[in-house]
């Protein structure tokens, strides 16, 4: 396996870390450290095989955990769920969810 299979497979393993610990603290530093990678290194592949940054990745992942809890988890409130998606305030989850969604 070449390098460049190499940082395939750990940024699609990295992936695969954040959705399953949406809940937890997920930092550039952390997640690097995983990929055994220099902040600026690990960032700059990741944006290059995401398209985006690691945050803004991290934040649409929450948010479209939100949308599919809004739509079929009913029973949970709506502040819970923008609080679990990282939303201090249900005002602030409801602009990123017309931002992104329309």
């Amino acid at each position: 396996m070449n390098t460049s299979e190499n940082s395939t497979h750990s940024l699609d393993s990295i992936v695969a870390f954040i959705f399953a610990n949406l809940d937890e603290t997920l930092t550039v530093e952390s997640l690097s450290q995983q990929c055994r990678l220099s902040k600026f290194h690990f960032h700059r592949q990741f944006h290059t095989y995401t398209g985006i940054n690691v945050g803004r990745f991290i934040q649409l992942a929450r948010l479209k955990r939100a949308t599919l809890q809004l739509v079929f988890n009913r029973q949970r409130r709506i502040t819970d769920i923008a609080m679990d998606a990282g939303f201090d305030f249900p005002e602030s989850f409801a602009r990123a969810l017309r931002r992104e969604y329309g």
